[in-house]
């Protein structure tokens, strides 16, 4: 559903998608990882919601410094 985030995160090796926990009720437009592929930025209505990648868990967690930024 639009709701729902899933991260394609080893495409080279087998394909598992891991799910992302959103914590948000809005719709999800688009997202994108940053360069260094560290963190993952979701654009949900009006705001950005940005996550760390954990390589070793294999989990995405909200950023503990700037979870959601407001751009509406």
């Amino acid at each position: 559903t639009k709701r729902d985030t899933s991260v394609l995160f080893s495409v080279r090796v087998d394909n598992r998608r891991i799910k992302a926990d959103i914590k948000s009720s809005g719709l999800i437009h688009c997202a994108c990882w940053t360069k260094d592929g560290t963190r993952l930025v979701v654009a949900i209505g009006s705001a950005l919601h940005s996550y760390i990648w954990n390589d070793i868990q294999k989990s995405l967690v909200a950023c503990s410094f700037c979870p959601i930024f407001d751009v509406g």
